[in-house]
């Protein structure tokens, strides 16, 4: 009981890690550069912040 405790915290521990920061850089109309920062993103988030970055015209990339 005690190894599948240890490994069930293990894996629950692995999954929280998996969280990173990312930032969406677009140049606007006027050409002025923007950035928007994307703190904490799990697979989903970086997909859906993926998407509105492109959406912008933007590029989506890793802190």
């Amino acid at each position: 009981m005690k190894k599948l405790i240890m490994v069930a915290a293990v894996a629950t521990f692995s999954l929280a890690s998996c969280k990173k920061d990312y930032v969406c850089t677009y140049t606007d109309s006027d050409g002025e550069k923007h950035t928007t920062d994307y703190p904490g993103l799990n697979k989903s988030g970086k997909s859906a912040a993926e998407t509105t970055c492109a959406l912008s015209g933007g590029t989506l990339s890793e802190k």
